[in-house]
Order: C-alpha cells, then sequence, then structure tokens
C-alpha cells in the first residue's frame, strides 16, 4: 500500500512539472514570468498591509469611572 501511494505522489509531481512548470518555461517568454511574479508580488503585499491595518484600527475602548469616598465624622482622626 505505501509504494501505491508513493507512486501515486510521483505520478502528481511529475503532472505537475509537465504541466505547470515545463509547459510555461518553454511557452511563455522570461518577461512574461516576471511580470506574473513581480504582480503576484504586489498583490500579496497589498493584502498584508491590509491586514496590518485591519489590526491596527482594530482598538478596545476602556471606560475609566472615578469613585470618591467620604470619611465618616471620627473614622481616622478627619475631620469634616
Amino acid at each position: 500500500m505505501p509504494t501505491l501511494l508513493l507512486l501515486l505522489l510521483l505520478l502528481l509531481l511529475h503532472y505537475y512539472y509537465y504541466y505547470y512548470i515545463h509547459y510555461y518555461t518553454t511557452t511563455t517568454t522570461t518577461t512574461t514570468l516576471l511580470l506574473r511574479t513581480t504582480l503576484l508580488l504586489l498583490r500579496l503585499r497589498l493584502l498584508l498591509r491590509l491586514r496590518r491595518r485591519r489590526e491596527t484600527t482594530t482598538t478596545t475602548t476602556t471606560t475609566t469611572t472615578k469613585t470618591t469616598t467620604t470619611a465618616a465624622a471620627g473614622c481616622c482622626g478627619s475631620a469634616l
């Protein structure tokens, strides 16, 4: 059974190499490949920038309440 899975994996790798890597490198020019790669990198950079901006804009607001206590007359020697 493991040999069958290994054979299937090798077949898939061969398919990937032949149809994607070999086909695109032989039929398209280097300029086109560089342009595609550059556009992909720019798109990823934009997505990362938008994700960072979204993380920084979600801020939590905290509210503080001020409590005042009045001491009773005769407590701790305070005179009101």
